[in-house]
């Protein structure tokens, strides 16, 4: 799926990449309504190399979505 939109948050660089809020504007695709829900307007995305970002930049990403785990506190 491609994407377009801006850097939301500041970047967050790890192990696994560099993890960070992603403002979305515009897909080409029509996504499922369990991935992503008509108002959502924020996606949290991960870019498996370290390229440096900063929040404002604007970007077109091809994306695979991913259900949402692992982020509720179940106590």
């Amino acid at each position: 799926i491609m994407i377009r939109g801006s850097i939301h948050s500041l970047p967050v660089i790890n192990a696994f990449g560099t993890h960070f809020l992603f403002q979305l504007e515009h897909t080409n695709a029509t996504i499922s309504q369990h991935l992503l829900p008509q108002r959502a307007t924020f996606i949290r995305l991960v870019l498996n190399d370290n390229h440096p970002i900063k929040p404002g930049d604007r970007y077109a990403f091809t994306v695979k979505l991913k259900r949402i785990h692992g982020l509720h506190n179940p106590g």
